[in-house]
């Protein structure tokens, strides 16, 4: 008996069915997310930087709300980059679906504890930690053709503290945390090292991907081989890290908290001798008379409280005016010892 070629076709394609059907089906397992163990201290932030993926947008999911909060940040060096804040006292887990440029998506999970303080940065097993990544900076360093750095315990605090007090604030909070922490010694260096006394690298995550990070950034990279440095430290607070660089030797940190024997403040105000007040508008220059071309700097007197500066102690200075206020006659030159901080301030008056 003939058959159409409909009905061929049909037995054909019902043939084919079969075979499919009973063909076994492989079934892709879904990629299990790592979860990676965050601790924050209440207040505070950790930050999760991704060198090589482009964060557009993100979506997060909490397993308890309230104790953590995770957003998008975005910084001109770093791009974007996810943030998470301690909020309360407690754990959570923090799932956050990232949304990338190429649209793709890619799923982050945290597993985040709150506490009051962190213990890790203390502890002998950080430092050793902290002293492989310097040597490997120093490794970096060798390879550039610099000198390599000195290990400073004094260094190594004032990183811990900045973290401590900031953590990975993308060095907002540079300046000040550093004047909190050493004081007028700050001001004083921030001149006498015309602008060059302290420097720092951040990162977040491990060290080995902190250091790879600073080696593959050109800023990061140019303050790692700098031959303007001379000690230093690197430090780990959690996820962050901090590596600071100083143009002081190892020794002279050692002493910086002897400073206010060394040096010396001075207030420089311009009076109007006829009416008794204060005048800005001045300009001078000031000398230790012992090296007076060598040490000759010029500075303006812009405010009526004055303007300070800080000198080396027990020194003779002398100061002469250069320019005048508008509508006033030349002050008289002043000669004085700088008393020591730890003396007082040295007001100058000129008249």
């Amino acid at each position: 008996m003939r058959k159409t070629v409909g009905q061929l076709l049909a037995v054909t394609f019902a043939i084919l069915g079969a075979i499919v059907l009973a063909s076994p089906v492989e079934v892709l397992a879904k990629k299990k997310v790592k979860t990676e163990k965050v601790t924050i201290i209440k207040g505070r932030n950790q930050c999760f930087t991704f060198r090589k993926l482009k964060l557009k947008k993100i979506k997060v999911k909490y397993s308890k709300k309230k104790i953590a909060k995770a957003k998008l940040k975005k910084d001109v060096n770093l791009g974007a980059y996810i943030q998470i804040d301690g909020k309360k006292l407690g754990q959570t887990t923090v799932t956050v679906k990232a949304y990338l440029a190429n649209k793709k998506r890619k799923t982050f999970k945290y597993k985040v504890k709150v506490t009051n303080y962190l213990q890790i940065a203390n502890s002998k097993a950080a430092k050793k930690k902290a002293k492989k990544a310097f040597a490997l900076q120093n490794k970096y360093r060798k390879q550039a053709g610099a000198k390599t750095l000195e290990w400073s315990d004094e260094m190594y605090e004032y990183g811990l503290y900045r973290l401590k007090t900031s953590g990975f604030d993308s060095h907002k909070n540079n300046k000040r945390d550093c004047s909190a922490y050493f004081g007028d010694l700050a001001d004083i260096m921030y001149v006498e090292k015309d602008c060059h006394w302290i420097l720092e690298n951040l990162a977040t995550g491990n060290w080995k991907d902190a250091m790879e990070w600073w080696k593959t950034s050109s800023g990061h990279y140019k303050n790692m081989i700098s031959e303007d440095w001379k000690c230093g430290a690197v430090v780990q607070y959690g996820r962050s890290n901090i590596a600071v660089f100083s143009s002081s030797t190892a020794n002279e940190m050692k002493e910086w908290r002897n400073y206010k024997s060394h040096y010396a403040k001075v207030v420089i105000k311009r009076q109007n001798v006829l009416t008794g007040a204060f005048l800005p508008g001045s300009e001078i220059s000031i000398y230790d008379k012992a090296d007076k071309w060598n040490t000759m700097k010029a500075y303006e007197v812009r405010k009526e409280s004055g303007l300070v500066l800080y000198v080396k102690a027990e020194r003779i200075y002398g100061i002469f005016e250069s320019m005048v206020p508008d509508g006033s006659q030349k002050a008289q030159r002043v000669s004085f010892t700088a008393i020591p901080l730890t003396d007082g301030i040295n007001e100058i008056i000129l008249k």
